[in-house]
């Protein structure tokens, strides 16, 4: 039997998702790791929780407030040089984890990373985003143990997420999350059992694809230069709880566009077909857009007839 105290990094919604299931399995952490106020609004986290410090109350878990997020500040290094910790897990964690704090984990910190492309490929920042955005079919989504790499150490399980034509973000998050509360459960029960290093695999070696970050301004949608297949699988990939793709007329954006279905309809791309009543059809290359759900960025509230998008 492998014991010691478990720790469990994060500050997001799925890091609240993830303690609540583990202390419902019986298994409650000894302490969480969050950002404190001041750095947490540093980091401009999407989908911060703000429910863990009533949780862990609740549940008599110690929470330490780090001072930032690469855990580099003189108290966040003075935490683990005085703690022999057993096992660490980590979601909702968007930065690496120094080695120095690293090597105070007798088992390692294990965390997630899923992507359309299997290990060592699709590591890197976004990638369920871009798992949508680039028309996968798939999500290979990995537990595996941290190493100061960019998601490139042993792995203990995956599982395939499969991604739908009309999955959206949001969806596809969640199907994530299910794996990672159910993959934690079962590292933590190997860890005790001492059968995790038996069931670790290193990645295979070589030359990977590295996903870069998506930012809010990568959701722009460009009507005269991309396929309509392209434009929704963006749509899709940027959704809530993500700031939305968005559509602009000579670079300034007029509406944000939360869904949309694609039609095999031609005509002159980034001209509006239809609007008024019903939902506005965008022209674009290879089809249409049937606008779904969108608001307006520029204060106008009139039809989209008389526009012609980028």
């Amino acid at each position: 039997m492998t014991t010691g105290p478990l720790a469990v990094f994060g500050n997001k919604t799925t890091t609240e998702a993830l303690l609540r299931h583990l202390i419902e399995a019986g298994i409650t952490p000894d302490l969480v790791i969050t950002l404190g106020a001041a750095a947490r609004g540093k980091a401009a986290i999407a989908g911060a929780s703000g429910g863990l410090g009533g949780l862990c109350a609740d549940a008599g878990i110690e929470v330490y407030e780090a001072e930032s997020y690469a855990l580099s500040s003189d108290a966040d290094r003075a935490l683990f040089a005085e703690r022999d910790l057993g096992l660490g897990l980590c979601t909702g964690w968007q930065r690496l984890i120094p080695q120095a704090v690293l090597d105070r984990f007798a088992a390692g910190v294990f965390g997630w990373h899923g992507s359309l492309m299997q290990f060592p490929h699709g590591r890197g920042r976004s990638p369920l985003n871009w798992s949508i955005r680039l028309g996968g079919e798939r999500v290979f989504h990995n537990c595996f143990r941290y190493r100061t790499g960019v998601d490139d150490g042993p792995v203990f399980e995956t599982r395939v997420l499969p991604i739908a034509p009309e999955t959206e973000i949001a969806e596809l998050q969640g199907a994530a999350l299910e794996h990672i509360k159910a993959s934690a459960v079962a590292v933590v029960q190997a860890w005790r059992s001492g059968d995790l290093e038996a069931q670790l695999i290193e990645q295979p070696p070589g030359p990977s694809v590295m996903l870069p970050k998506i930012t809010p301004d990568d959701g722009r949608l460009t009507f005269q230069r991309s396929d309509a297949e392209a434009l929704s699988c963006l749509i899709r990939s940027c959704a809530r709880p993500f700031p939305g793709a968005f559509a602009t007329v000579e670079g300034i954006p007029v509406a944000r566009i939360w869904r949309a279905t694609v039609l095999a309809e031609n005509g002159p791309p980034g001209r509006v077909r239809q609007a008024g009543a019903g939902a506005p059809v965008i022209a674009a290359r290879g089809g249409s857009l049937r606008i779904d759900e969108m608001e307006r960025l520029d204060g106008a509230s009139g039809p989209l007839a008389d526009l012609v998008f980028d």
